[in-house]
């Protein structure tokens, strides 16, 4: 929790300007870099468009994350509307910002038309670059620790106490049902929590803190309502042995459910906003940088366990209680 609240973002571009570039003729550029640091150094700017490169020169900071530089474009990258891939290293690290612009040509701009190609050392170093920066999420991408944790938290411990009520169908122990009422239980907290995280989440990135266009967002809503009624199914019946047959019966029949509600429904729809979901990219395809995946994982382990370990201490309450 700490490694993912402090652990800095690195420096990475976020925008160019202007959009109106003239061929042939030196201009100058702005470019936003995000988080600098305090004594930031910029070591290289190219632009790429198709098998074309160049490169621009930097040439002050205009404030703490304003870079200027001037370049010139060639003729022969073509005209109008054309999207450049812009490399810039600052402070030893490359980051890449696809940067839309309008190339004006004059009547003297092929004879200025001088192109500079990327050298084979300076192509694998772009290949093998860092982009941990994404723009749309900014520092919000911390939530990644807590927020995604805490569903596989709920799956995890949804799919032991579907375990366990097959268990209990099986051989019936008030016990066993003592156990799947209290991993239901604490994975309902975890639904609770992830909601909360993704709402803060959803209201930095998408604008809404539960936008209803999403159906990951529907499947969700509709599954933690039936977890809640199998917590009313459970406050209605007083037998302990009925209770617990048909509140096995009940999550057995649910847990399938709930799953192709948050994970196949949403690959299915047309249109999903969460990575991953009705065509958007998953962030397995982005460069989730080493030093977020080195917090990720531990931290998906770490909250099922903790989760577990709660659910443990309420099955110890709730055995007593039979006892």
């Amino acid at each position: 929790m700490v490694g993912g609240l402090l652990t800095p973002l690195k420096v990475s571009l976020t925008a160019v300007s202007p959009y109106d570039l003239v061929a042939g003729e030196m201009q100058e550029i702005d470019l936003s870099i995000y988080n600098p640091g305090v004594h930031p150094e910029v070591n290289k700017i190219l632009f790429s468009k198709d098998s074309i490169s160049f490169e621009a020169d930097f040439v002050s900071w205009k404030n703490t994350g304003i870079a200027q530089a001037k370049v010139r474009v060639p003729a022969n990258v073509g005209k109008d509307s054309i999207i450049f891939d812009v490399f810039a290293k600052v402070n030893g690290i490359w980051s890449k910002l696809n940067y839309g612009a309008r190339v004006i040509h004059n009547d003297d701009s092929a004879a200025l038309a001088i192109v500079t190609k990327l050298s084979n050392d300076e192509k694998q170093s772009l290949a093998n670059g860092s982009f941990p920066f994404l723009t749309l999420l900014y520092e919000s991408i911390r939530n990644l620790v807590f927020h995604v944790p805490l569903w596989f938290s709920m799956i995890a411990l949804l799919g032991a106490s579907c375990w366990h009520s097959i268990k209990y169908l099986r051989k019936p122990i008030l016990e066993v049902d003592a156990k799947v009422y209290s991993l239901v239980n604490v994975a309902i907290l975890c639904g609770i929590l992830g909601c909360i995280t993704g709402a803060v989440w959803a209201k930095v990135t998408w604008g809404g803190y539960w936008p209803k266009e999403d159906p990951k967002l529907q499947g969700v809503a509709i599954g933690m309502f039936m977890y809640l009624a199998y917590m009313l199914l459970r406050m209605s019946i007083t037998d302990p042995y009925q209770k617990a047959k048909l509140s096995a019966q009940y999550n057995i029949f649910i847990f399938p459910i709930f799953i192709a509600l948050i994970a196949i429904m949403p690959k299915l729809s047309p249109t999903s906003l969460h990575p991953g979901t009705g065509g958007t990219v998953g962030f397995n395809q982005y460069d989730m940088n080493n030093t977020l995946r080195m917090y990720f994982y531990p931290a998906v382990a770490g909250w099922i366990m903790f989760f577990l370990w709660l659910a443990n201490i309420k099955y110890k309450i709730e055995r007593r209680k039979i006892k």
